[in-house]
């Protein structure tokens, strides 16, 4: 396995595709990798379970789920925090739309029966429905 990465990483290719590269390897045969690809100046794009090889050698992160691609500046604890964050984000903004949606409808209950509020229930009974 070292023979074989080291014939790939000496060609000096313009893009290394690196599938799980630690596997395999002793501490001192990944520490001498990580070495090598930090200072390595063409591209690398490295797959790995690795989440200490990952914080070492990356400085960018694609984070593939469901067909979509997000990427991250930064090395994987930078992405755990940042993906952590927008589900944060995105849970407090179906809250706050779940309460907008919820006084909507006790607004139209309250007032669809009151002559002079229908207009209004009404008007917001649209936009709720919108």
């Amino acid at each position: 396995m070292k023979v074989l990465l080291a014939q790939a990483l000496f060609g000096n290719p313009d893009i290394l595709l690196l599938d799980e590269p630690t596997n395999h390897l002793d501490l001192d045969a990944i520490a001498w990798l990580e070495e090598f690809l930090i200072n390595f100046e063409n591209t690398v794009i490295v797959v790995s379970h690795d989440r200490y090889f990952l914080n070492k050698v990356c400085t960018q992160i694609a984070d593939i789920d469901y067909g979509k691609i997000q990427l991250y500046a930064g090395n994987y604890d930078f992405w755990v925090e940042s993906s952590q964050l927008i589900v944060k984000q995105m849970k407090e903004a179906n809250r706050k739309k779940e309460e907008k949606i919820k006084e909507l409808q006790e607004f139209i209950q309250r007032f669809s029966a009151n002559a002079s509020k229908s207009k209004q229930a009404t008007s917001r009974k649209r936009l709720w429905k919108n």
